[in-house]
């Protein structure tokens, strides 16, 4: 009796084994990427992008038919399972592909998306106050958003330039971001941009774009460095008593407390006239002492944190040398502080132009207190005459 319990036991056992293997062999369907070792990748996908075909026995493959009956047997293997295709012009919008056989027809159990490249915008930060169209230049940030953009791998801009996937800053199917090069386009040019697809077909944008080679230069760094670099020193016009010195916080837009010349000890050795700062694009910095001394780095502008209408912002120095400060701003204890170099400045609102400027160092341990500079343009790299 136990040893019929016991075969009894076994036989069910097998009996649910056999069910689960079963189970594990049903036919799948549905929208699913992968399935039972058949693939479709991408899904969706686009018009004249490239599409990769996984399932068993494909090596034998003679043909492929895309919904909508549209079938290409110009396709590359690889290995035993994998078919390479770019999908064709005038298929349906969703469906299911076929792969032709020896032995038959084999339908991927997948539902494929299919669309076609369109609605392509191009989007820059400026735009033309008269034409509207967007305008562009080197350094900008270009947007191309729309539908389908899987297969777009270079975007050529006028003059013969041209930009390749692998320098996209980004991509997705509805948009690629890139970024405008110094050199290579025409800066006359008032056209829709132009992008070549995997299947070279050559598609353009519903708007006109202008290229006046200038680019978008954030405005509150134009007075620092304008569109390349600028050089600043000492205000001529203050010189040599009145360019340096310090007053009010807040209150004062120059020094009318303790004004010495800029010569003296207290604007710090080479620091005196002579003495030299220069600001690039995008963020590079240079101070150059009267002895020659030469400290680099780094400078910001935010404009996030303006005094009421007294200050736009500050002025951040950053990286490169300990020593980097403006001209003028020399290590020092302000007022039993322990010695700092000072390297955040309030850009103060009076006076200032694409000439002329401003800066003003708060006091750490005298909050009522401040250093004032009064600097002017010695040379822009936007004219060199």
């Amino acid at each position: 009796m136990k040893k019929k319990l016991f075969f009894i036991i076994q036989i069910c056992i097998v009996l649910v084994a056999a069910n689960g293997f079963y189970g594990c062999n049903d036919t799948v369907t549905g929208t699913e990427d992968t399935m039972r070792g058949v693939s479709v990748l991408p899904n969706p996908m686009t018009a004249g992008q490239k599409v990769s075909i996984s399932g068993p026995g494909f090596k034998d493959a003679t043909k492929i038919t895309f919904p909508g009956g549209v079938a290409v047997t110009d396709f590359t293997k690889a290995g035993e399972f994998q078919l390479n295709t770019l999908v064709p012009e005038g298929v349906a919008s969703e469906g299911k592909i076929s792969v032709t056989l020896p032995d038959g027809e084999f339908v991927i159990p997948l539902d494929v998306t299919i669309f076609s490249t369109r609605d392509l915008v191009a989007i820059a930060m400026d735009v033309n106050p008269v034409t509207k169209n967007y305008v562009v230049g080197p350094n900008d940030k270009l947007t191309i958003q729309g539908k389908g953009l899987g297969p777009i791998i270079e975007i050529m801009l006028p003059g013969g330039l041209s930009i390749n996937s692998m320098n996209f800053a980004k991509k997705t199917d509805s948009y690629i971001e890139i970024n405008i090069p110094m050199s290579g386009f025409d800066r006359n040019a008032v056209e829709p941009l132009q992008m070549k697809g995997q299947s070279g077909e050559i598609f353009y944008t519903a708007n006109t774009l202008e290229w006046n080679g200038e680019g978008y230069i954030p405005p509150e760094l134009l007075p620092f460095c304008g569109r390349s670099y600028k050089v600043w020193g000492w205000d001529v016009d203050k010189l040599p008593t009145g360019a340096f010195g310090n007053g009010g916080y807040n209150s004062n837009t120059g020094p009318t407390w303790w004004i010495p010349t800029v010569n003296s000890q207290y604007g710090g050795p080479g620091h005196g006239e002579g003495a030299t700062m220069a600001f690039y694009l995008p963020n590079k910095m240079v101070l150059t002492l009267t002895n020659g001394t030469v400290y680099t780095g780094k400078f910001t502008v935010d404009v996030s944190k303006p005094v009421g209408t007294w200050s736009i912002g500050q002025l951040k120095i950053t990286g490169g040398d300990e020593a980097l400060s403006i001209v003028g701003g020399t290590k020092g204890p302000y007022n039993g502080t322990v010695d700092i170099i000072p390297k955040v400045f309030e850009i103060v609102t009076a006076g200032l132009t694409d000439t002329k400027m401003t800066l003003a160092f708060r006091y750490p341990a005298e909050p009522g207190t401040a250093n004032f500079y009064l600097f002017s343009l010695l040379e822009s790299g936007d004219d060199p005459e």
